[in-house]
């Protein structure tokens, strides 16, 4: 599921006084100069609830407009009338629930009035009905968005080693580059369920993927297609082992049936290509809004489009990310439909960014 619009925080400015970033894609970049608070704009979009970011589609839209333009002008006054001229110009998180509801009061030739369920005049049902049809392409019920999408931050503070040594084994409920992350940004929220956020330094990888190992068939099975998932986009097919490390709590890497390797030294463009594309994979069963600062770090230019190449596939997944890369830039010509590029600048008169 793609959403469409977002609602801008108060902070800042937009073409044309809108109250929504439009125009969203399925890869948003953020760019521009230091200080333009793209940064905080990403860290706002993975704060947003499900009611400020929405699903919206044009097609629908123009369905509906069209539906208008065949009914006849006596209905034009009428509550269903009224009530499809309103949906067009919606951008409410409830869009799909609104959409669905109206299709089935008309298909009921029921509607609201004052406040209680009345039988309404089935003559504008009929012509809305007609109507649909006559035009043989309109949806009686859009598909059910999950309730809520899931939200994952990965911030700049990240990586795949553990950084707390103070002990001669690391506690393993301790993520340091989380813990920095939430202060940092005063993330107040709890992670799970309820919130349905998640910041994503990957620190734990030792952890999840020992517990993951050593737990159940199905987790195992999960590890053996994240590896191969690595190997087939990212190692041109070469075999792919990720083995927990007992003796220095951290996972080495086996690619091609060589040698194991600690992780840290294969390049730290491996470990990046490992933390963008982690939590795409663990939850492509789900409506997914991932976002990432500056995913090019320690990433070869040619990865870069590896990985462009491979978040397009998943399905469920939406991203927005801040750079400086212009080979990410460069991408969108290759993607024109699914690669959205939104530019921050400050102004200095008034301390507002656009």
């Amino acid at each position: 599921m793609i959403y469409q619009y977002l609602q801008k925080n108060k902070q800042y400015n937009l073409p044309n006084g809108s109250d929504y970033l439009e125009n969203l894609k399925k890869i948003n970049i953020f760019v521009w100069s230091n200080n333009a608070w793209k940064s905080r704009f990403l860290r706002d979009v993975f704060l947003s609830d499900e009611n400020s970011i929405v699903f919206y589609d044009e097609d629908y839209n123009s369905n509906l407009l069209k539906i208008i333009e065949l009914l006849p002008e006596k209905h034009k006054d009428l509550y269903f009338w009224k009530e499809l001229k309103n949906l067009t110009n919606s951008k409410t998180g409830n869009y799909w629930l609104r959409y669905n509801q109206l299709m089935t009061n008309i298909y009921n030739s029921t509607t609201r009035s004052n406040g209680t369920w009345n039988v309404w005049d089935s003559e504008i049902a009929e012509s809305i009905r007609s109507a649909i049809n006559t035009l043989g392409n309109i949806p009686i019920e859009l598909p059910v968005i999950h309730n809520k999408p899931k939200f994952v931050y990965i911030p700049i503070l990240r990586g795949i080693r553990q950084i707390d040594l103070s002990s001669e084994k690391i506690d393993e409920k301790k993520d340091l580059y989380k813990l920095r992350t939430r202060l940092d940004y005063n993330f107040s929220f709890e992670e799970g369920a309820i919130w349905n956020k998640e910041i994503f330094s990957w620190a734990s990888i030792y952890r999840d993927i020992r517990k993951m190992l050593l737990w159940s068939k199905d987790s195992r099975k999960f590890v053996k297609n994240f590896e191969d998932f690595l190997s087939e986009n990212f190692f041109q097919n070469k075999p792919i082992t990720l083995i927990p490390d007992h003796d220095t709590d951290s996972i080495k890497i086996n690619i091609g049936n060589g040698e194991d390797r600690k992780i840290h030294d294969v390049g730290d463009g491996i470990q990046s290509i490992i933390i963008s594309t982690f939590p795409a994979f663990s939850y492509q069963e789900e409506d997914l809004i991932l976002c990432i600062e500056e995913p090019e770090m320690t990433m070869h230019p040619s990865i870069q489009r590896i990985l462009i190449d491979t978040l397009v596939k998943f399905p469920n997944l939406q991203v927005f990310l801040t750079t400086h890369s212009n080979h990410f830039l460069d991408l969108s010509y290759d993607y024109p439909d699914k690669i959205g590029i939104f530019s921050f600048e400050k102004n200095d008169e008034d301390d507002e960014f656009y």
